[in-house]
């Protein structure tokens, strides 16, 4: 089962509310706040663990033992808790966290401008295809960031990253059946999630039962 957790981080702005919640959360995430630049990233940054805070407590994991690692190729994990799986993300304002039994992968984007040398670029041949054929530009707008977001939910869920190139795969929006040749002796489900409409949200996992999405009041 993968449980999917939702936020946005306007409620941070509050300097007294950042301030009173970062001293809750563990040193080595207070330190890597502290490294970043922007106060809107600050922002970001805090939101997506206490999603995952919340998520992790109610499958009675406390805070306390949370200590985090990550693997070869870049993907988090929890040092005490190797059975527990999860993923964060966050874009604009909007943070989201998936925490699952099995191997997963979360992602959330703003809704920007339609780039479509970008999509030319980094997408595969079929999924380039399937934001040519949207009827105008806005409809191919909400392709593009709805593919995006579940190329990027498969990534995250198989650990590579970067190191997967976008090209190499294709997610189909109509069946979510992903044509890969990363893990081919694993199947991998999708759902995505509707929340703002500035935003598309995907997950990806191994496990092939999503939980509705919770909203979290941050």
């Amino acid at each position: 089962m993968t449980e999917v957790y939702i936020g946005s981080v306007l409620g941070l702005c509050d300097e007294r509310r950042f301030r009173e919640l970062y001293e809750r959360v563990p040193e080595h995430r207070q330190k890597k706040i502290d490294k970043i630049r922007f106060e809107k990233d600050k922002r970001l940054c805090l939101g997506a663990w206490l999603l995952l805070e919340q998520a992790l407590a109610a499958r009675g994991i406390d805070r306390a033992s949370l200590e985090v690692a990550c693997a070869p190729g870049g993907k988090p994990y929890l040092t005490k808790h190797p059975e527990v799986f999860f993923s964060l993300s966050h874009s604009g304002e909007q943070v989201m966290c998936a925490v699952s039994t099995a191997e997963v992968g979360c992602d959330v984007e703003e809704i920007r401008g339609l780039d479509l040398k970008l999509a030319k670029r980094f997408f595969s041949a079929p999924e380039y295809a399937a934001i040519l054929a949207c009827p105008n530009e806005e409809a191919q707008r909400q392709m593009f960031f709805r593919l995006w977001t579940l190329k990027e939910s498969f990534m995250k869920a198989v650990g590579l990253g970067l190191a997967l190139p976008m090209q190499d795969f294709s997610v189909d929006p109509e069946t979510l059946q992903v044509c890969q040749q990363v893990a081919t002796e694993k199947r991998y489900w999708f759902r995505e999630y509707t929340r703002d409409p500035r935003y598309r949200y995907a997950c990806c996992s191994e496990a092939e039962d999503f939980s509705d999405a919770v909203t979290v009041m941050l």
